[in-house]
């Protein structure tokens, strides 16, 4: 089991989730896994959030609903899917710092 659980709901953020994966892979802590849920997005996000599993280096868990159902249900169905001792969530159109999972813990 991932030490941190990183949850990020989204809904038409494909251009700012590129920010936000290369920020997570860039993390010198790496025991954690990034759980993402596209909200029915009628953007290029399913195309985008794809492609990162071919270039990161932790695990990726995607939900992807083909309508949109809201924040709060994406949040709890997110949730249900985490299995790090820790939830940290970041929503998809910002990013974390260097270190920021070494500062948290």
């Amino acid at each position: 089991m991932p030490k941190i659980s990183v949850l990020t709901p989204s809904f038409n953020r494909a251009e700012f989730l590129p920010k936000l994966a290369r920020s997570l892979q860039e993390q010198s802590f790496r025991d954690f896994e990034w759980i993402i849920g596209n909200d029915g997005s009628t953007d290029n996000s399913d195309e985008i959030i794809r492609s990162f599993s071919n270039i990161v280096q932790f695990p990726i868990f995607y939900i992807n609903s083909s309508h949109r159902v809201g924040k709060s249900v994406m949040d709890n169905k997110l949730i249900d899917e985490a299995r790090g001792e820790y939830i940290v969530w970041c929503d998809s159109d910002d990013y974390f710092v260097d270190n920021a999972f070494e500062i948290l813990l």
